[in-house]
């Protein structure tokens, strides 16, 4: 979120599911309202809906004016966690200690350790000034879901300012990519309209005159007419690795490939290739590794003919149809907890009575607590005969069997595993742009209209003449 002066607020969303109704106490409530229309198939009468259970959603949020995104996830798990037991102190005391009462530790100072259950320590640090900048976040989304020739291109267009538009059906994802984009261009800072998850509800900035980086749910490419889409915008969907790039806004031709300096460009992505990618891309069911089209109505697939070296297209074929594909690995990023992982885990560590403990004690004779009502609710629901199985738990049990997708674990988490490395990633990325403009400050021209020699700064750089124009 960006706030009224222009700083920016950061801030995690837990959806969770803790209140239920059965089919036919929900059916019986639609009637009473006056409802006289048709019921939706899953209300109608019959012996198999009557044993169902439906869930309503809530959602628990943190905001921070820093970008503590893995605190995030990390806490708001643990606070709902600790309201399905019975804990020694109210879930508000908790939210209290975490609001209130941890410090901000100083840049590259000390580090800041607390508890919310005693056996997780979560820990707070921020990077000294003259390091590079803190990245709480996983990295793995963005070489998950882009190839590197891809992922070059797109920096490039923001380097360039242009009008990015991220697209994903799994909104866990859009985030930590945007994040680790605008990373990447450090030590340069992104100026233009920033918003990660845009809601539908704000097509209206699609319009806006002004670079802007932005995340929305891919349904925009099947739900908006190609002919109603701006076209000066660069689409990247995510989900299939595809950029689409738009019109150039300025010449009205089709927008080029950003033309990177070729010898800077192939280092940059050896090291990406070797650090990332190898271990964390997951191949689009087309086969196509780094698909770039162009135009907007009727899109074509630019040929590497018409591409720099650095982002060539690969068509590869899928020689193990039984593994894990990207549309499992991320409908499995969607999910907070792995299964039992919401409940099991503060139960070791002692907030939880064991049925030995209450042995000679009634029901009646147990004092009353809400948090231990709400966990056995739930142990109730999920012990129903027929319980709805989601997609997603089916696909859980595909991820538990998959070598190739369980070596990665979830692409959220922040803990990387090997040979991907954010920190040599991070790295690169600052050597091609130091690279480029490590001697820029010769080039400046103190008097006359000019305040910086072109010609005599992209000479020095020993390019070709497609980056030249660049």
């Amino acid at each position: 979120l960006t706030t009224g002066d222009g700083d920016r607020l950061y801030g995690g969303a837990l959806q969770i599911y803790d209140d239920t109704k059965g089919i036919d106490e929900l059916r019986e409530a639609l009637l009473k309202s006056g409802y006289e229309g048709i019921l939706p198939t899953f209300l109608e009468e019959s012996e198999e809906n009557d044993e169902e259970i439906v869930f309503f959603s809530k959602s628990l949020v943190l905001l921070s004016h820093h970008p503590f995104f893995d605190l995030f996830r990390t806490s708001l798990k643990l606070l709902n966690s600790l309201t399905l037991v019975e804990s020694p102190l109210p879930i508000e005391r908790y939210i209290a200690n975490l609001c209130r009462e941890v410090p901000l530790p100083p840049q590259g100072r000390i580090k800041v350790e607390f508890n919310l259950t005693p056996n997780k320590t979560i820990s707070v640090e921020r990077p000294p000034c003259n390091h590079l900048p803190m990245a709480n976040f996983s990295y793995r989304p963005l070489f998950a879901t882009l190839s590197v020739g891809n992922i070059m291109v797109v920096l490039g267009y923001l380097m360039e300012e242009c009008k990015v538009v991220l697209l994903s059906q799994h909104y866990s994802i859009l985030c930590p990519v945007a994040e680790a984009l605008l990373s990447a261009l450090f030590p340069f800072e992104w100026q233009g309209l920033y918003i990660p998850i845009m809601p539908f509800a704000m097509l209206d900035i699609l319009d806006a005159p002004v670079p802007f980086l932005a995340g929305m749910s891919s349904r925009y490419l099947t739900e908006v007419d190609p002919k109603m889409r701006p076209r000066d915008l660069v689409f990247v969907d995510l989900d299939r690795d595809i950029v689409q790039v738009g019109i150039d806004e300025t010449t009205g031709d089709k927008r080029k490939i950003p033309g990177l300096p070729a010898k800077a460009a192939w280092k940059l992505k050896s090291a990406l290739e070797q650090h990332g990618s190898s271990s964390a891309y997951m191949l689009p069911t087309s086969g196509i590794k780094g698909c770039i089209m162009s135009g907007i109505i009727e899109p074509l697939l630019i040929k590497n003919e018409e591409r720099p070296v650095y982002a060539q297209m690969e068509n590869v074929q899928i020689v193990d149809e039984e593994s894990l594909n990207r549309k499992d690995v991320f409908e499995m990023s969607d999910k907070a907890y792995e299964d039992g992982e919401d409940n099991t885990e503060i139960q070791t560590q002692g907030y939880m009575k064991s049925d030995s403990e209450d042995e000679g004690v009634s029901e009646k004779e147990q004092p009353r607590n809400h948090h231990v009502g709400r966990f056995k609710k739930f142990q109730k629901m999920k012990n129903k005969k027929k319980m709805f199985v989601s997609p997603q738990q089916k696909k859980k049990v595909l991820l538990s069997n998959s070598n190739r997708a369980g070596s990665q674990g979830h692409l959220l988490d922040i803990d990387e595993p090997k040979p991907f490395n954010s920190a040599e990633i991070r790295n690169a990325f600052l050597r091609f742009l130091i690279s480029i403009f490590m001697d820029y400050q010769d080039y400046l021209i103190e008097s006359g209209g000019d305040l910086f020699d072109n010609e005599a700064f992209i000479n020095k750089l020993y390019v070709e003449k497609y980056a030249r124009e660049w």
